[in-house]
């Protein structure tokens, strides 16, 4: 830059030529865009060099963020994989931890680890033969069910076995239908809790169904068990006499499941599944840390 003003200075002072007189205005003039032009070139050229470098300084930034991204993300896979991995192991067995107590002094804790076809057999070992057909359909049902609602599952089936020897198409003098034998006003008002339905027919339908029957069933008993404050006896006695009339007994100090043959009779039937164990049955499906589960 300095070069191309001296030059322009040293034309302008010696304004004579090889002609012997003074430079032609518009020689000069024509000089003058030519240092000009020079000056834009070479400042053009330091803008792109600048350009150039700080697109390369970006990239070289872009470069590092991209690869804390790909880490990141084979990080997040990894992880991803672990817990899809647990999650096939958990999905193979049931989990009760939720229960706490259980309605006849069974230890869920030792079937943790065990996958569910191995407690389906084993249930299925203790219960006569003369019902074992019919109770093999609908165990994993109930026992999906107790998980999802976090109720003693074997409570679940003595109240079935109880209510109706594993017939879903049971159905009672007074109505009551399925399973469960759930009564239709009853249906109707767990449908609406549950938000499947709010009208007979829909409730209905639902009782119909062996699945959703059940579903009912569990659903209610565990309701009850909140309501008398966990207490086994008092929900077990409300599911066949109501929750009104074992509140009413309460309240007049009157004694609540003495004598009472349905409650004797699913106590009875508790007897049977307290026989469940799954190591000594299918000693090879135990695995405490859920390799046979994982492989499937």
């Amino acid at each position: 830059m300095k070069g191309n003003n001296l030059l322009l200075h040293s034309f302008s002072e010696s304004r004579t030529g090889v002609f012997g007189g003074k430079l032609d205005s518009s020689l000069l003039l024509l000089l003058s865009l030519i240092m000009l032009l020079v000056c834009i070139q070479h400042f053009v050229l330091d803008f792109s060099i600048n350009i150039a470098s700080t697109i390369h300084k970006n990239q070289i930034v872009a470069g590092k963020v991209q690869k804390k991204e790909t880490k990141k993300k084979v990080v997040k896979k990894v992880i991803k994989k672990k817990l899809i991995k647990k999650q096939v192991a958990i999905s193979r067995t049931y989990q009760f931890a939720g229960v706490g107590q259980s309605f006849g002094a069974i230890n869920l804790k030792k079937f943790e680890g065990i996958s569910k076809e191995a407690l389906h057999l084993a249930i299925l070992k203790v219960i006569p033969s003369s019902i074992r057909k019919k109770a093999k359909k609908f165990i994993p049902i109930a026992l999906e069910y107790s998980q999802q609602y976090q109720v003693d599952p074997f409570w679940i089936l003595s109240v079935m076995w109880t209510e109706s020897h594993f017939n879903h198409r049971a159905r009672s003098y007074a109505r009551a239908q399925g399973l469960m034998q759930i009564m239709p006003r009853t249906g109707r008002f767990l449908a609406r809790l549950m938000k499947k339905g709010r009208t007979f027919k829909q409730a209905r339908a639902l009782i119909r169904d062996p699945e959703k029957n059940v579903e009912m069933g569990v659903y209610y008993l565990k309701r009850l068990l909140k309501q008398f404050k966990y207490n086994y006896r008092y929900a077990t006695v409300a599911y066949n006499m109501g929750p009104g009339w074992v509140s009413k007994r309460l309240r007049r100090g009157r004694g609540v499941g003495v004598r009472n043959q349905y409650l004797n009779k699913v106590i009875r039937v508790y007897r049977y599944f307290k026989k469940t164990n799954v190591p000594e049955i299918l000693p090879k499906l135990r695995s405490d840390k859920l390799k046979y589960v994982a492989k499937i």
